[in-house]
């Protein structure tokens, strides 16, 4: 059994391993076909809007 003050630490590095930078794809990687939801709550996903069109992703912060 560890510590409580180890388990803390080990909990830290695993959300500093996991924080978003490390997941950000580079300049011309292709993105992964997530599904997201459009302003009019449609669920779609990434692929399918590129079917047809080109597609730019604006991301905005969900709380302030």
């Amino acid at each position: 059994m560890i510590s409580k003050n180890e388990f803390l630490k080990q909990k830290a590095v695993e959300i500093l391993k996991d924080r978003v930078e490390n997941r950000i794809i580079s300049l011309g990687e292709i993105a992964p076909n997530v599904k997201v939801k459009t302003f009019s709550n449609e669920t779609v996903s990434l692929f399918d809007l590129l079917k047809n069109n080109h597609l730019i992703l604006s991301f905005m912060r969900g709380s302030w």
